[in-house]
């Protein structure tokens, strides 16, 4: 994009974790509308510490990725929690792959059942009592504008990550995970990203889903044009996030991808040095589930006090 923000290159990379890196390989960091960010990367550690760094893993090892700019820290560009730890030792050289993912996977980890009773309260009230919990959650709310619930909502048998993509969806709308929080951070709706256009000598692939689209509009939206459906992948050397619009062949697209993807040997000055994105014309429609009907018993709760169960009643 014309005037956007040049990536880096790995020498203006730091990739803090509780593992002794000597050298940077690779590094991939994937965003994802109603998804996770993620993040992996490989690179060389020292041969007494190899094993060890899989032996001493734990679920709260944490990793954060920085930009570096003449030896100052400029940005955070992911924090997340390791997911995997994995060492190869390939002709007396131990390299290291760690994969990760963002703070919103905490959101996304126990399965809960419960019911919001009060019509009045609004959407913005019922997520902050969602995500009340956990340590350091926060949510930018872009989609609900102040709108009551007006009905008894239920969740039943998700984890608050799945209910609250449903919720997105009352609104036509995705949660968008902040990937360089050091909480479960997210936006409920799409973040107002910048506006510009791709340069004339981008790189590009279009495709058409149909068998999406006949789905989609056979069981959720039959106003849904095949058009809508057109999605551009493109390759790009500016830093580009979600939410952000760009220009393409003169129509107004929005950013839904964002794939950093580079490798030692592809010597560009960027950070990383491929940054491919998954660029998706969402139209009228952002999403394919608008709610869901349960059919069980279950339990209910009456209203006596807010949102608590009336124990044994079924």
């Amino acid at each position: 994009m014309a005037g956007d923000e040049k990536i880096m290159g790995y020498e203006n990379i730091e990739v803090i974790s509780p593992y002794e890196l000597k050298e940077l390989r690779e590094l991939e960091i994937l965003q994802s509308v109603n998804d996770h960010a993620k993040m992996k990367f490989k690179g060389i550690v020292a041969e007494e510490v190899g094993d060890t760094c899989v032996r001493k893993a734990t679920v709260q090892d944490e990793i954060e990725v920085k930009q570096v700019v003449d030896g100052t820290k400029v940005r955070t560009v992911f924090k997340g929690v390791v997911t995997s730890v994995e060492v190869k030792a390939v002709q007396g050289i131990h390299y290291l792959e760690v994969e990760t993912i963002s703070y919103t996977f905490e959101l996304d980890l126990k399965i809960k059942s419960r019911s919001f009773q009060d019509q009045e309260m609004k959407y913005k009230q019922m997520i902050q009592e969602v995500i009340k919990d956990y340590s350091g959650a926060d949510f930018n709310d872009k989609a609900s504008n102040g709108q009551k619930l007006e009905k008894f909502i239920l969740q039943y048998e998700e984890t608050d990550w799945q209910f609250l993509k449903r919720m997105a969806s009352h609104f036509e709308t995705v949660l968008v995970p902040y990937s360089a929080a050091d909480g479960p951070k997210f936006w409920f709706g799409v973040p107002s990203g910048k506006s510009g256009s791709l340069h004339q000598d981008f790189h590009y692939t279009l495709k058409r889903d149909r068998s999406d689209y006949l789905w989609t509009a056979e069981n959720y939206n039959q106003g849904l044009k095949e058009k809508d459906f057109i999605d551009y992948d493109v390759l790009s050397y500016n830093y580009i996030d979600i939410g952000n619009r760009v220009k393409c062949q003169g129509k107004s697209l929005l950013v839904a991808e964002a794939k950093y993807k580079g490798t030692y040997n592809y010597v560009v000055p960027m950070l990383p040095p491929e940054n491919k994105l998954d660029i998706i014309a969402w139209g009228e429609y952002a999403v394919k589930g608008v709610g869901h009907v349960v059919e069980d018993v279950v339990p209910y709760y009456l209203t006596g006090k807010k949102n608590e169960r009336n124990q044994g009643e079924e």
